[in-house]
């Protein structure tokens, strides 16, 4: 099961990001459940290239997450700033 639905409730995207994220640490959600719910949640169009890249950026940034090295909240603001960059740039 993945976190869409509560993502969706969330106020704004760092939020249902940081949800998301909370989900992958506490164990309910896989790295490949939250990075695509990720992607879904900013439901940008992307190349196979920016996919290829967005896709090793978000498994990066879940791993640090998941050791501890970031919080969620930080984590959380530095996806949504890369893909609202990346949205821009589309």
């Amino acid at each position: 099961m993945t976190a869409i639905p509560a993502t969706l409730a969330a106020a704004d995207s760092a939020a249902a990001v940081e949800l998301t994220l909370d989900g992958l640490k506490k164990h309910t959600l896989t790295e490949r459940e939250t990075r695509d719910d990720i992607l879904t949640l900013f439901d940008i169009e992307l190349s196979n290239e920016q996919a290829r890249q967005m896709s090793g950026y978000l498994n990066r940034m879940l791993a640090i997450v998941r050791s501890g090295d970031m919080t969620a909240g930080e984590a959380a603001r530095d996806i949504r700033e890369v893909m609202q960059s990346v949205n821009r740039n589309s």
